[in-house]
């Protein structure tokens, strides 16, 4: 009986245990390790140099058999910071990627990352550079004096930056109102050309523009009589020579008499004597008559899809037939060109000739490239109208090294339908001696001392002047690209070790469109760009550097207004304020 007993209490263990057994397996498997979790990790941040940046703030870290494991979270980053309780002060500018990362006590591993950005240092801002627009001094005439006489009256003055000359009475002869410039030297070794840049305030306003030899009395050098003034801003040129050397050379412009039916203003924007001297003689480079095809396959067409052309040699001429236009009319978007297969030397002189007929006028840029036709690599430039039957003839010095010169003649620019023919294509390099120096005169007060300076080309005219306090720029007509009416800022020194912000202050009479730029000196390597929409209300903007420069550097101060259809002439810009600030 007792052993009996026994054996039932053993029986009874041995169920027992294998129940615990059962329920120690079965917990086992119920309670399994999972992996910690991290939240409130931000994928980047941002600060500033000098700033502090609490890695951990908002950031919390639990496992399901281990609880919250917060304290458990371990940073790291790479380059490498230094955090005391997740606390960091990064020394240097730059990218940092931060890894957190938390164990549990069964030894399952979670990470999370963040890009922690820090940028230059809150920077202090200083006014660096502030314009005075005062008014200038009275402007130099340089010799130019208005003479009225029987009957004729009226005066001179310098207005807005141009010489204003107003006949009010013209008097019984055409000499008895003008303008005049005396004593001008002209040698017998040089040729002249004179230009003055002028335009009437009516429409017809007629003069007589000579150039008279007083060493020999009335002896007209060169001269156009009846000259019909346009009341836009023109060109009109003169060309002479002198058998002799003379010191009393006379400029005149006549005015009075019968040559009008009424009294009319004047206005001269710019005079530009042009000297040359020496010799040069031309050496044929490509000479072209069309008379077969042969060399038809130098010729090809680049285009915007969106336009059609095509070419033929044919009657003795090449013809171009741009069936359409792209939408756009950007120049560029139809290319003629010729691959010449010559090599252009930088600083030589070479000139290219062609005569060309269209069907209606056409707008061209003709550019010097190489075989990319791209304007980075480009030795010259010019830029017109084609109208009717005309002789095209460009001279220039080569700005660049080219090998395999590329002739472009950029044509998009236009409507409708176009037919282009084009001759006697001659190009050379022009060899000796011969130098041009053009002497400029405008009647604006700026200086070569002044600050700020204007370009204007190729169709442009403005003139620049100060005014109660401002500085304008009154613009007579604009010119097809940007920098053909441009006012700048001639050069200023920015230091190394800061940003720049540049703000000006602006209006005009009649709304403009504008491209400023802040630019490297001496290269196109702008720092800032912005198109500007300026409206007749003073108008502050302000552009900052995206960078800041690491060495003293000098630059210029762009303000550009040509090229845009929607600018239309005349226009005053006033600047009130233009101003630099140094952030650092």
């Amino acid at each position: 009986m007792k052993k009996l007993f026994t054996l039932l209490v053993f029986g009874f263990i041995a169920i027992a245990m294998i129940a615990c057994d059962q329920a120690t397996t079965t917990a086992a498997v119920t309670t399994a390790n999972t992996a910690p979790t991290l939240a409130g990790v931000a994928f980047e941040a941002t600060i500033a140099k000098g700033e502090s940046f609490d890695a951990l703030e908002g950031v919390t870290a639990a496992d399901a058999q281990d609880g919250d494991l917060t304290d458990a979270i371990v940073l790291s980053s790479v380059p490498a910071l230094v955090f005391n309780d997740g606390v960091c002060v990064p020394e240097e500018q730059g990218e940092y990627y931060l890894t957190y990362s938390v164990t549990d006590a069964g030894g399952l591993e979670t990470k999370e990352y963040t890009t922690l950005t820090v940028t230059r240092p809150v920077a202090t801002e200083t006014l660096y550079k502030d314009y005075d627009f005062s008014d200038a001094e009275p402007v130099d005439l340089d010799g130019w004096t208005a003479t009225f006489s029987d009957g004729a009256t009226g005066l001179m003055e310098v207005a807005a930056g141009r010489l204003v000359f107003t006949v009010t009475e013209r008097g019984g002869a055409d000499y008895h109102a003008k303008l005049t410039k005396v004593g001008v030297e002209a040698l017998a070794a040089c040729e002249y050309e004179l230009k003055i840049t002028m335009s009437a305030s009516v429409a017809g306003a007629k003069l007589h523009w000579i150039v008279n030899n007083a060493a020999l009395g009335w002896s007209p050098a060169g001269g156009i009589w009846n000259l019909e003034l346009s009341t836009t801003p023109t060109v009109y040129s003169i060309k002479y020579t002198v058998a002799a050397d003379s010191t009393q050379i006379e400029w005149l412009l006549q005015m009075g008499g019968d040559l009008n039916a009424a009294g009319f203003d004047l206005y001269v924007d710019k005079i530009e004597l042009l000297v040359s001297t020496g010799t040069e003689t031309p050496s044929e480079l490509l000479a072209d008559d069309f008379a077969t095809d042969a060399n038809e396959g130098d010729w090809g067409i680049s285009q915007n899809e969106a336009a059609s052309s095509a070419l033929d040699v044919t009657g003795g001429a090449l013809v171009y037939t741009i069936a359409n236009y792209a939408p756009e009319g950007a120049p560029w978007n139809i290319n003629l060109w010729l691959n010449t297969g010559i090599d252009l030397v930088n600083g030589k002189k070479y000139q290219l000739s062609f005569d060309v007929t269209v069907a209606q006028d056409q707008f061209y840029e003709l550019c010097f490239e190489n075989v990319a036709l791209d304007w980075q690599i480009r030795a010259g430039f010019k830029n017109g109208t084609f109208s009717g039957t005309q002789t095209v003839e460009h001279t220039f010095y080569a700005g660049m090294d080219i090998t395999g010169l590329y002739i472009k003649l950029a044509l998009g620019q236009g409507t409708g339908t176009n037919t282009i023919t084009i001759d006697n294509v001659r190009f050379v390099e022009l060899v000796g001696d011969k130098t041009t120096e053009t002497i400029t005169k405008t009647f604006s007060p700026i200086t070569e001392d002044s600050e700020w300076d204007t370009y204007n080309a190729a169709g442009g005219v403005g003139s620049l002047y100060t005014e109660n306090g401002n500085l304008v720029y009154s613009i007579q007509s604009f010119g097809a690209v940007d920098w053909y009416n441009k006012m700048f800022i001639k050069s200023v020194t920015l230091e190394a070790g800061a940003l720049y912000k540049v703000s000006f202050t602006v209006k005009s009479d009649v709304a403009v469109k504008m491209f400023f730029a802040l630019n490297v000196k001496g290269s196109w390597d702008p720092r800032v760009t912005a198109e500007v929409n300026i409206t007749t209300d003073y108008t502050t903007f302000t552009y900052t550097m995206d960078s800041e420069i690491i060495i003293d550097m000098d630059f210029e101060l762009l303000f550009q207004f040509g090229g845009y259809a929607e600018n239309v002439a005349p226009a005053k810009i006033e600047f009130s304020a233009i101003e630099i600030y140094q952030l650092k």
